[in-house]
């Protein structure tokens, strides 16, 4: 019977080595990029249609979320990489919950 765990390894599809850091490119980095593809696909696909009905999309928000977003993927997987994952969890829920407080009492 197969290990049905082999299914989640992460294997190098382009290596990339750069000094003592490996930037390869793997597998888990392919489906990312597809979800982020396919994401992307359907807000543009979108977007015609809520420019066309009037003011509900904020142009300014709109070109810098996308910017930001990948700047954001970029910080978080070196944060991830470089981190405990207990650690992590500490960083991100705290970040969580500082935001919430900040949206409930920014108003």
């Amino acid at each position: 019977m197969a290990n049905p765990i082999k299914q989640f390894e992460i294997q190098p599809l382009i290596n990339f080595p750069v000094g003592n850091f490996d930037l390869s490119y793997t597998n888990s980095a392919l489906w990312m990029t597809i979800a982020v593809v396919v994401s992307a696909i359907s807000v543009i696909v979108a977007l015609p249609y809520y420019i066309v009905i009037g003011d509900t999309i904020n142009l300014s928000i709109l070109l810098f979320a996308g910017p930001a977003a990948m700047i954001g993927g970029f910080i978080a997987r070196h944060l991830a990489m470089a981190i405990s994952p207990m650690r992590l969890k500490i960083v991100l829920s705290s970040w969580i919950i500082f935001s919430g407080f900040v949206y409930l009492f920014a108003r």
